[in-house]
């Protein structure tokens, strides 16, 4: 029997109940996450199935960030991307204390803002940047055929990123406004 795996999965920035969910799962069938990569690739470790609660929180990784999670019982399993990634078995969950990690109103919202700021600025800032270059740029390659095709792809890629911005703040707003209580 293998003692470790690999799994590829794909989650939204929005998704991340959907994450902790699925790896709660991994975890009862008796594989234990281990490390996340940057390319969504999850490996486990063989080990007893538990059932254990899975939280992710988006924030760099300070010791004493970390310190007061492990005061509260939650294991540190890793971090991909400024997500970090904690469990704690659920019989040793105290639900008035451990029921989310963002229990309350203004800690989601601070959740959504930090998300916000590290994923979406960037883009708009990328953007809006590009609203600049890219005009100037029109005429100098508008005088031949491949020039015309680079600047039509280039469209396309600032209209998608332009795209998956407005997707990713839609779906945070929406998930924002689902759990207002």
């Amino acid at each position: 029997m293998a003692k470790a795996k690999r799994r590829i999965r794909f989650f939204q920035v929005v998704d991340f109940e959907s994450e902790c969910r699925w790896l709660e799962k991994q975890h009862l069938d008796g594989w234990h996450l281990i490390h996340v990569s940057k390319a969504h690739f999850y490996i486990f470790e063989r080990g007893l199935p538990e059932k254990v609660v899975y939280q992710l929180d988006f924030a760099g990784t300070p010791k004493d960030y970390l310190q007061l999670y492990q005061d509260y019982g939650w294991q540190y399993c890793g971090s991909c991307d400024n997500w970090n990634y904690f469990r704690k078995p659920r019989a040793a969950m105290n639900e008035s204390i451990d029921s989310q990690l963002f229990s309350d109103q203004d800690s989601k919202r601070l959740f959504v803002q930090k998300i916000v700021i590290w994923r979406i600025l960037p883009i708009v800032l990328f953007l809006t940047i590009q609203l600049f270059i890219f005009p100037s740029k029109i005429s100098d390659y508008s005088q031949s055929f491949w020039g015309i095709i680079l600047l039509i792809t280039i469209a396309c890629i600032l209209l998608s990123i332009g795209y998956q911005a407005l997707l990713l703040m839609f779906s945070l707003y929406r998930y924002f406004n689902k759990n207002k209580n």
